[in-house]
Protein backbone atom coordinates (compact mmCIF):
# COMPACT_ATOMS: atom_id res chain seq x y z
CA UNK A 1 0.00 0.00 0.00
CA UNK A 2 2.82 2.41 0.94
CA UNK A 3 4.63 1.70 -2.34
CA UNK A 4 1.45 2.25 -4.37
CA UNK A 5 0.84 5.69 -2.71
CA UNK A 6 4.47 6.68 -3.28
CA UNK A 7 4.26 5.76 -6.99
CA UNK A 8 0.98 7.66 -7.38
CA UNK A 9 2.55 10.80 -5.84
CA UNK A 10 5.61 10.51 -8.10
CA UNK A 11 3.45 10.10 -11.20
CA UNK A 12 1.30 13.10 -10.19
CA UNK A 13 4.41 15.23 -9.56
CA UNK A 14 5.85 14.19 -12.94
CA UNK A 15 2.63 15.10 -14.77
CA UNK A 16 2.41 18.50 -13.06
CA UNK A 17 6.08 19.27 -13.77
CA UNK A 18 5.76 18.18 -17.40
CA UNK A 19 2.62 20.30 -17.81
CA UNK A 20 4.33 23.42 -16.47
CA UNK A 21 7.31 22.80 -18.74
CA UNK A 22 5.14 22.36 -21.83
CA UNK A 23 3.07 25.48 -21.13
CA UNK A 24 6.15 27.64 -20.58
CA UNK A 25 7.99 26.18 -23.58
CA UNK A 26 4.97 26.77 -25.82
CA UNK A 27 4.85 30.44 -24.86
CA UNK A 28 8.51 30.89 -25.69
CA UNK A 29 8.24 29.13 -29.03
CA UNK A 30 5.31 31.17 -30.26
CA UNK A 31 7.14 34.51 -30.08
CA UNK A 32 10.16 33.07 -31.91
CA UNK A 33 7.94 31.46 -34.52
CA UNK A 34 5.96 34.68 -34.97
CA UNK A 35 9.13 36.64 -35.64
CA UNK A 36 10.47 34.00 -38.03
CA UNK A 37 7.16 33.84 -39.90
CA UNK A 38 7.10 37.64 -40.33
CA UNK A 39 10.67 38.00 -41.64
CA UNK A 40 11.03 38.43 -45.38
CA UNK A 41 9.45 40.48 -48.14
CA UNK A 42 5.68 40.70 -48.50
CA UNK A 43 3.79 42.02 -51.54
CA UNK A 44 0.68 44.13 -50.96
CA UNK A 45 -2.31 42.48 -52.64
CA UNK A 46 -5.11 44.73 -51.42
CA UNK A 47 -6.14 47.19 -48.74
CA UNK A 48 -9.56 47.46 -47.15
CA UNK A 49 -10.04 51.05 -46.10
CA UNK A 50 -11.34 52.93 -44.05
CA UNK A 51 -13.83 53.09 -41.21
CA UNK A 52 -17.49 52.29 -41.72
CA UNK A 53 -17.49 53.14 -45.44
CA UNK A 54 -15.06 50.29 -46.14
CA UNK A 55 -13.87 49.77 -49.72
CA UNK A 56 -11.22 47.53 -51.27
CA UNK A 57 -8.20 49.20 -52.89
CA UNK A 58 -5.96 47.15 -55.20
CA UNK A 59 -2.59 48.57 -56.30
CA UNK A 60 -2.65 49.90 -59.87
CA UNK A 61 -1.54 47.48 -62.58
CA UNK A 62 2.26 47.52 -62.81
CA UNK A 63 2.64 48.93 -59.28
CA UNK A 64 4.28 46.59 -56.78
CA UNK A 65 4.20 47.67 -53.15
CA UNK A 66 6.18 45.63 -50.63
CA UNK A 67 7.12 45.58 -47.00
CA UNK A 68 10.25 43.80 -45.82
CA UNK A 69 10.78 42.69 -42.23
CA UNK A 70 14.38 41.92 -41.26
CA UNK A 71 15.61 39.76 -38.39
CA UNK A 72 17.33 42.68 -36.69
CA UNK A 73 13.99 44.45 -36.17
CA UNK A 74 14.05 46.77 -39.18
CA UNK A 75 11.39 47.19 -41.83
CA UNK A 76 11.28 48.84 -45.23
CA UNK A 77 8.31 49.80 -47.41
CA UNK A 78 8.91 50.14 -51.15
CA UNK A 79 6.99 50.90 -54.34
CA UNK A 80 8.41 49.30 -57.50
CA UNK A 81 11.67 48.69 -55.63
CA UNK A 82 12.11 52.30 -54.47
CA UNK A 83 12.12 52.70 -50.69
CA UNK A 84 9.36 54.99 -49.47
CA UNK A 85 9.69 54.42 -45.73
CA UNK A 86 11.94 52.54 -43.35
CA UNK A 87 12.27 52.18 -39.62
CA UNK A 88 12.20 49.73 -36.75
CA UNK A 89 9.51 47.31 -35.66
CA UNK A 90 8.87 45.08 -32.70
CA UNK A 91 6.39 42.34 -31.89
CA UNK A 92 4.27 42.21 -28.76
CA UNK A 93 0.99 40.99 -27.39
CA UNK A 94 -1.88 43.50 -27.20
CA UNK A 95 -2.09 46.92 -28.81
CA UNK A 96 -1.14 48.76 -25.62
CA UNK A 97 -0.48 48.01 -21.97
CA UNK A 98 -4.04 48.74 -20.86
CA UNK A 99 -5.56 46.44 -23.44
CA UNK A 100 -3.02 43.74 -22.66
CA UNK A 101 -3.84 43.97 -18.95
CA UNK A 102 -7.55 43.44 -19.68
CA UNK A 103 -6.98 40.36 -21.81
CA UNK A 104 -5.93 41.52 -25.29
CA UNK A 105 -3.19 39.03 -26.09
CA UNK A 106 -3.39 39.14 -29.89
CA UNK A 107 -0.16 39.41 -31.88
CA UNK A 108 0.78 42.99 -32.72
CA UNK A 109 3.50 44.60 -34.81
CA UNK A 110 4.62 48.02 -33.56
CA UNK A 111 6.12 50.32 -36.22
CA UNK A 112 8.62 52.96 -35.01
CA UNK A 113 7.04 52.88 -31.52
CA UNK A 114 4.18 54.94 -33.00
CA UNK A 115 1.77 52.82 -35.02
CA UNK A 116 0.64 49.35 -34.14
CA UNK A 117 -1.47 46.81 -35.99
CA UNK A 118 -2.83 43.38 -35.26
CA UNK A 119 -1.14 40.67 -37.32
CA UNK A 120 -2.73 37.42 -38.39
CA UNK A 121 -2.07 34.84 -41.06
CA UNK A 122 -4.73 33.45 -43.39
CA UNK A 123 -3.05 30.53 -45.15
CA UNK A 124 -0.22 32.26 -47.12
CA UNK A 125 -1.51 35.79 -46.49
CA UNK A 126 -0.24 38.22 -43.85
CA UNK A 127 -2.96 40.54 -42.58
CA UNK A 128 -2.01 43.74 -40.74
CA UNK A 129 -5.08 45.45 -39.34
CA UNK A 130 -5.19 49.02 -38.12
CA UNK A 131 -8.98 48.75 -38.11
CA UNK A 132 -9.23 49.23 -34.36
CA UNK A 133 -8.61 52.92 -35.16
CA UNK A 134 -10.95 52.90 -38.22
CA UNK A 135 -7.91 52.72 -40.47
CA UNK A 136 -6.96 50.23 -43.16
CA UNK A 137 -6.39 46.51 -43.17
CA UNK A 138 -3.55 45.44 -45.49
CA UNK A 139 -3.28 41.98 -47.10
CA UNK A 140 0.17 40.75 -48.19
CA UNK A 141 1.54 37.58 -49.75
CA UNK A 142 5.11 36.46 -49.16
CA UNK A 143 7.42 37.00 -52.10
CA UNK A 144 9.43 34.03 -53.26
CA UNK A 145 13.21 34.47 -53.25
Amino acid sequence: MFLKNLMTKKVALFIITAGIFLVSADGGCKQGNESAALNGTWKLEKTNCCGRGMKMIIPEKGTIKTITFQEEGKYKEATNGITSKEGVFSLRKGINDYQYSVGDSANVVLFDSLMSGYITYLKDTLVISFGYMDLQTDFYTKKKK
